[in-house]
């Protein structure tokens, strides 16, 4: 059974110098734990406070002993903090870039101070949802609070499996619309555009330590194999293997974006640039060194694009960057004619949704030229009888509606008997040029039957 007491422990005397006895300001729980060794816990100056943790200390661990304790519970008071950090440790641990840890885990903080939620235990939808509604009342995107509510879903994901929380608060909260507040959008280049682009480039100044046929080269690979800013600059000239059949380039699983190695085909002509650029280059070395790929790609594309006289924003504010070279590819895919799942692999993206609406773009010209490719129109006489007036067609009975309906005449077959319809107290009901009604009378109702072909 849990008892309470006051430890006494032994202090110098200030005024004598001599060692002394003292009792402890607080009182003590003693109690047995799930595992039957004894504890001692600190408790409070005042007793019956103390009385009231020794009880409840003693509780939990008969029902722990039992089996039947939440394991989440004591993990309910612990602060947020602690587990963020060991969520930080977990993303480490499946391979993921220092970048994406600390974007993912600043996001989930970032979150959780605007909530005030300090404990597992204030970790709520409404709470989570409130600080979502200041952002979108401080005029953010909502592909940036998807962002937010993304990396705090994932970690409460994490905690349910760690058996931290019994289930997802945040489960509920649906994604906003992302696709009505798009703030950044991007474009692709025809192809005169494009030329001028690489001409303007190969002549132009040096940028963080690439030249300008470094950059020409750079935005040539880029559209013609769909790579980002992070796998070029990973590569070597070892990465390229120019007399393969087909010529590759192979981006290492550390810098892909899905963590596996990605070879990909090159075309002719981005081989034979590539083999006089590559030409003397030491095999170890980055091809594309630098920090031009850490947020100044961007920067590096405005630069370029001014020397070409070209715009970095259209009249429609969509903007062409360095990943807009990513749009490029795909969109130059889809309009050669490319399969959308082959499409899709050579993008290397997840979802064939993903390709074909957010990174293939069509213009209004490439709308007018699906429409002169409809079949012909039919014929001037096909065009005259589907434009006659309807008061020429026929009914469903068959007869003109122009002409009038002619009387219907009933009468009894001379050859009833031999009719084995008659049998049955059927009237023939005949009208001319027109199909064979029969009408059978059955007590109070009447039934009436079509025949197309005349069987009196």
């Amino acid at each position: 059974m849990a008892s309470v007491f006051k430890p006494s422990y032994t202090a110098i005397d200030p005024a004598t110098g001599e060692r002394v006895r003292k009792r402890s300001r607080k009182w003590y729980v003693q109690y047995k734990g799930p595992d039957g060794r004894w504890k001692r816990k600190a408790g409070y100056t005042d007793r019956e406070a103390t009385r009231q943790l020794a009880a409840d200390l003693e509780r939990k661990a008969c029902r722990r002993h039992s089996g039947l304790t939440d394991p989440c519970e004591d993990q309910l008071l612990r602060p947020v903090k602690a587990h963020v950090e060991d969520f930080r440790e977990a993303l480490r641990a499946k391979g993921n870039t220092e970048a994406y840890v600390s974007l993912t885990c600043g996001r989930v903080q970032a979150v959780f101070d605007g909530a005030d939620v300090l404990v597992l235990q204030d970790l709520t939808g409404s709470a989570v949802s409130g600080y979502l509604q200041k952002l979108r009342e401080d005029k953010k995107a909502a592909q940036t609070i998807n962002y937010y509510l993304k990396a705090v879903r994932g970690f409460c994901g994490w905690l349910v499996r760690e058996q931290r929380l019994p289930a997802n608060p945040l489960a509920h909260l649906s994604l906003l619309n992302a696709k009505a507040d798009v703030r950044c959008r991007r474009r692709h280049m025809a192809a005169d555009e494009f030329g001028r682009l690489i001409n303007a480039t190969r002549t132009g100044e040096p940028f963080r330590g690439l030249s300008g046929p470094d950059r020409a080269t750079l935005y040539l690979t880029a559209a013609y194999t769909g790579l980002r800013a992070g796998e070029l600059a990973s590569l070597t000239p070892r990465s390229f293997i120019l007399d393969g059949n087909p010529p590759t380039v192979t981006v290492d699983a550390a810098y892909s974006k899905r963590r596996r190695e990605d070879v990909l085909p090159l075309p002719a002509e981005l081989t034979e640039v590539l083999r006089t650029w590559l030409a003397g280059r030491p095999a170890v070395e980055r091809c594309w060194p630098g920090t031009w790929c850490k947020q100044a790609s961007a920067k590096m594309m405005r630069q370029d694009l001014k020397a070409a006289g070209l715009e970095y924003k259209d009249a429609g504010r969509r903007q062409f960057d360095f990943h807009a070279l990513r749009h490029q590819f795909i969109t130059n895919l889809a309009a050669s004619g490319v399969h959308p799942k082959t499409a899709q692999a050579l993008a290397r993206h997840s979802t064939i949704t993903l390709t074909m609406d957010r990174y293939t773009h069509v213009s209004v010209s490439d709308l007018a030229g699906a429409m002169g490719k409809l079949p012909q129109m039919p014929s001037e006489n096909s065009a005259d009888f589907l434009a006659q007036p309807l008061a020429q067609t026929s009914d469903f009975s068959g007869q003109s509606e122009s002409e009038p309906v002619a009387a219907c005449q009933t009468e009894v077959d001379a050859g009833a008997k031999q009719n084995p319809l008659s049998d049955k107290g059927f009237v023939a009901i005949r009208r001319p040029a027109t199909p064979i009604v029969f009408s059978e009378a059955d007590g109070a109702r009447t039934r009436n039957h079509r025949i197309d072909s005349p069987v009196l």
